[in-house]
C-alpha cells in the first residue's frame, strides 16, 4: 500500500471513529447493516464500529490492489478538475523548448528529462481523475480510511488496527505486501532497458536481486491490473513492453529474440532505466544529436515544397513538420535501441526528407548514431545487434 509503510501508528481507529461526528458515524452504521444505529448513542457506535470495521476490513480487501490506496487531499482533486490540461501542457512543452524546465531539473534531480516532466503531469492527472478516487471514496465511505484536516488541508489517514489487519491478511494470503512496491520499480526499469519483458524474466530478476518469494502469477497479475492504470508499459499474455513501442515493433522484437538469453543489468544501472529509455552514457549521446535534428537540420513542406527547420515550424505552428521532427526523433531512439544499422538510420531521414545544414553536421549526425548503438546493445534481450541476430 503506497505510503502504508510510513504511516505514523498513532492515529487508531478508536481515534479515527471519535473524531467524525454521529451522523458520519451513523451513516458508517447503515452501510455495515448496523440495526437502527441512530438510535445508538456517539460511543456506543464508536465501539461498535471499533469491533466490527477490521472484520468487515478483511472481507473487503479486495476493493483495492495492495500499494494503491491514494492519499490526496480534497484540494489536490479539484485543482485536477478545474485545471485547463492542454494549455497547461503547452506551458511546459514551451518552457521545456526554451531551456528553463532543463535547466531547473539539473541541478536537483538528474534522473528526469524535459519529456518526463510531461508524463509526469499526464499520470498525475490520470492517478487523480480516476478509478483510485473511486476506490478511495469507497475505503472512506466503508470507514475503512478516514479524511483529516492537516496544515489547513484535507489529507486521508489509515488507522494503525486497520493497517495491521491487511499486513496480517495479505501475509495469510501468501502476499507480501511491500514487496510490490519494488516490483513496480522493475516494471518500469526492465521495460525500458529491454523494451520487451516477459513475465518469467520480470519474476527471476525480482527473485535474483531483492529475494522475493513472491510467485510467478502473482507478479504477472500486478502487471496485468498495473498497465490498465499506467502508461507506461502495456501488457500482453506472456510479455509487457515499453509504451515508447508501437504493438508492431512489439512483434519485430519477440520474434526475433524469443529464445536469447537477457542480459542481467546491475543493481547500479536499474535505478537509471526506471526513469529513462537509455542509460547515462546512451542518453548524452542521443541529446547531442536530437540537438544537432532541432538546429541543424530541416525537412520539406510538401505544401510549399520547401525547407523548413525546427524553429520556422515551431514559429508558425506548423503540426505537420512539427509532426515529422517528432517521428524521426522516435525512430531514431528505437532503430538505435534495435541495434538497426546506419543504412536505416539514413533510410528514415529520406522518407521524411530531412536535410542537414551541411556536409559537416551529417557527417556529425551519422557518427553520432554509430556511437550510441555502442551503448544501446543491451536490447533486444541482450548483448547482440539487430544485424547480429
Amino acid at each position: 500500500m503506497k505510503g502504508a509503510g510510513r504511516m505514523k501508528n498513532e492515529t487508531t481507529l478508536k481515534q479515527a471513529l471519535r473524531s467524525l461526528k454521529k451522523k458520519d458515524l451513523v451513516n458508517l452504521g447503515k452501510n455495515h447493516g448496523i440495526d437502527a444505529p441512530y438510535k445508538l448513542k456517539k460511543e456506543d457506535l464508536v465501539m461498535v464500529l471499533k469491533e466490527l470495521l477490521p472484520k468487515k476490513y478483511t472481507e473487503e480487501l479486495y476493493y483495492f490492489l495492495p500499494n494503491e490506496l491514494m492519499l490526496y487531499s480534497d484540494e489536490f482533486i479539484r485543482v485536477f478538475h478545474t485545471l485547463d490540461h492542454t494549455r497547461l501542457r503547452a506551458s511546459l512543452q514551451k518552457a521545456m523548448d526554451d531551456g528553463f524546465i532543463t535547466g531547473s531539473l539539473s541541478d536537483s534531480n538528474k534522473d528526469f528529462s524535459p519529456e518526463d516532466v510531461i508524463k509526469l503531469f499526464e499520470v498525475m492527472v490520470k492517478m487523480a481523475l480516476g478509478k483510485d478516487i473511486v476506490r478511495l471514496r469507497y475505503l472512506i465511505n466503508m470507514g475503512y480510511a478516514f479524511l483529516t484536516p492537516k496544515d489547513n488541508y484535507s489529507t486521508v489517514k489509515l488507522p494503525s488496527e486497520l493497517k495491521e489487519v491487511l499486513f496480517r491478511t495479505m501475509k495469510e494470503r501468501g502476499d507480501e505486501l511491500l514487496d510490490y512496491q519494488s516490483l513496480q520499480s522493475y516494471i518500469l526499469s526492465l521495460t525500458n532497458l529491454y523494451g520487451v519483458c516477459s513475465y518469467h524474466q520480470l519474476h527471476k530478476m525480482h527473485k535474483t536481486k531483492k529475494g522475493s518469494s513472491l510467485t510467478l502469477k502473482k507478479a504477472r497479475d500486478y502487471v496485468l491490473k498495473f498497465s490498465e492504470k499506467r502508461p507506461f508499459c502495456v501488457a500482453t499474455d506472456n510479455y509487457l513492453y515499453s509504451s515508447n513501442l508501437n504493438h508492431e515493433e512489439f512483434k519485430t522484437i519477440v520474434r526475433s529474440t524469443l529464445n536469447r538469453d537477457y542480459y542481467n543489468p546491475t543493481k547500479e544501472e536499474l535505478p537509471t532505466y526506471k526513469y529513462r529509455f537509455f542509460g547515462p552514457e546512451a542518453i548524452k549521446i542521443y541529446d547531442e544529436l536530437k540537438e544537432l535534428f532541432l538546429n541543424h537540420s530541416k525537412t520539406v513542406d510538401p505544401l510549399n515544397e520547401e525547407l523548413v527547420s525546427y524553429s520556422e515550424a515551431l514559429e508558425s505552428k506548423d503540426n505537420d513538420i512539427l509532426a515529422a521532427y517528432e517521428k524521426v526523433l522516435n525512430g531514431v531512439m528505437f532503430y538505435a535501441k534495435m541495434g538497426f544499422g546506419l543504412y536505416d538510420f539514413v533510410n528514415i531521414l529520406d522518407r521524411e526528407f530531412f536535410k542537414f545544414n551541411s556536409l559537416a553536421e551529417m557527417n556529425r549526425a551519422y557518427s553520432l548514431y554509430l556511437d550510441l548503438q555502442k551503448h544501446t546493445r543491451k536490447w533486444p534481450l541482450k548483448g547482440a545487434l539487430y544485424s547480429e541476430l
